[in-house]
């Protein structure tokens, strides 16, 4: 995957329905999105551990451990210990753009899904691993994460690809295929169909 680093000019590199991802130092989330992401790491894909949603030129909606909120894009941007990068819906469109944002407004409010990321954890432990390889083929893990899913408790992947799933150009397609709760942002930023080519660090 190209990655290009950017000065961040909104509407020419990043705009509204815009998806962005960062690689940051652990914290409680970030570590456990790690932990079952380390299964999911694929060659030339940045280590993405959070996903969200742009919905202006400095504001985001996004899954925070108090929820869905709004947030600041440039807390990000201007954290030296992150990296900030941004992916272009394919078929994007302004029309688009007002429809990601009246959609991912609409999950504004709803609860993190911790039991979602600890379901997670011991379906990608190696104990875990072990039982589907060895018992289910692959079904303990995905038993797991369907009775942690929930359609009002999100994880930050989960509600980004919820949103982009509702946009016809993109439903259904390649990862969008799977369950919302299975997309893990290095899954989300790695996709080569629902984005259009490379991806842009945007840098201050």
């Amino acid at each position: 995957m190209d990655v290009t680093e950017q000065k961040p000019q909104f509407g020419v590199n990043y705009d509204v329905g815009y998806d962005a991802f960062t690689s940051h130092p652990r914290d409680f989330l970030t570590a456990g999105i790690d932990w079952y992401e380390r299964w999911d790491a694929l060659p030339g894909v940045p280590p993405a551990s959070h996903a969200i949603k742009i919905v202006g030129e400095d504001l985001t909606i996004e899954a925070l451990e108090h929820g869905i909120v709004y947030g600041k894009l440039s807390g990000y941007l201007n954290d030296p210990l992150c990296a900030l990068m941004v992916r272009k819906p394919v078929q994007y469109t302004p029309d688009m753009a007002a429809r990601m944002l009246k959609e991912a407004q609409s999950h504004l409010g709803e609860k993190y899904n911790y039991f979602l990321i600890a379901m997670m954890a011991i379906g990608n432990s190696y104990i875990g691993h072990w039982i589907d390889q060895k018992f289910s083929d692959g079904k303990f893990t995905s038993w797991l994460e369907k009775l942690a899913d929930s359609k009002r408790r999100d994880i930050c992947s989960e509600f980004v690809a919820r949103v982009d799933n509702e946009m016809v150009e993109l439903r259904d397609r390649s990862v969008l295929r799977l369950p919302p709760y299975r997309i893990t942002p290095i899954l989300l930023i790695g996709d080569p169909v629902i984005y259009e080519p490379g991806t842009i660090e945007l840098i201050p």
